[in-house]
Formats: C-alpha cells, sequence, structure tokens
C-alpha cells in the first residue's frame, strides 16, 4: 500500500509533467528548447568537424550513410538532443504551414464547399 506521501509524489510528476508540455504549446518557450538543445550539442560536438566531413562526402547516398553512422557512433546525449531538436523543428514547420493554410485557405474553407 502506498502512503499519502508516495501517491501526493507520483500526481504532482504526472501534474508537472503537463504543466511543461503545455509550456511547450507556447513559440518562444519552444525557441527556447531549440536554443538550448543546440547548446548541448555544440557543447558535445565539434560541429565545425562535422560540417566538414560531411561537405566532404559525395553523393546523397554516401551523406545519408554519414549521417546514420555518426548519429549511431555519437554519445546517448547527443543522440537525445539531436532527436528532440529534429522534433522541434519539425512542430515549428507543422505549425507553420497549418498557419500558411490558414490565411491562403482561409478558416471558413469548409462552408465554401457547400
Amino acid at each position: 500500500m502506498k502512503t499519502d506521501e508516495q501517491i501526493r509524489r507520483h500526481v504532482m510528476r504526472r501534474v508537472y509533467a503537463l504543466y511543461y508540455a503545455r509550456l511547450l504549446k507556447k513559440p518562444v518557450t519552444r525557441l527556447g528548447a531549440v536554443g538550448a538543445l543546440g547548446a548541448v550539442i555544440a557543447s558535445s560536438v565539434s560541429i565545425t568537424s562535422v560540417a566538414m566531413n560531411a561537405f566532404a562526402v559525395g553523393g546523397f547516398a554516401q551523406l545519408a550513410t554519414f549521417v546514420a553512422v555518426a548519429f549511431v557512433g555519437t554519445s546517448l546525449v547527443v543522440q537525445a538532443s539531436v532527436l528532440a531538436l529534429v522534433g522541434m523543428v519539425g512542430w515549428f514547420a507543422f505549425d507553420a504551414v497549418k498557419r500558411v493554410e490558414t490565411y491562403v485557405v482561409g478558416r471558413h474553407a469548409h462552408a465554401l464547399a457547400q
């Protein structure tokens, strides 16, 4: 049987997770998270060396192989940061497309289809 304190901690962990997830809906917070993730990656990896090695690779197939090998060969912190950064950038792109679509098509496009 869990004590009241254990139950409270369990519930509060979920409350905090939801609070931070809702904070990430704000573009300013997401931009800050992108900056923080970029700083983590930049402090863990030599960006100039990676860029020079990537530009030295010829062809798209070799570049994809280089990216995959570099990703697998790095530390877990960098891998998690890169995945989170890609997710954040994808989220920004998705929001941008949604906003452009809203202005181009209009907010009430379903009414025009009738």
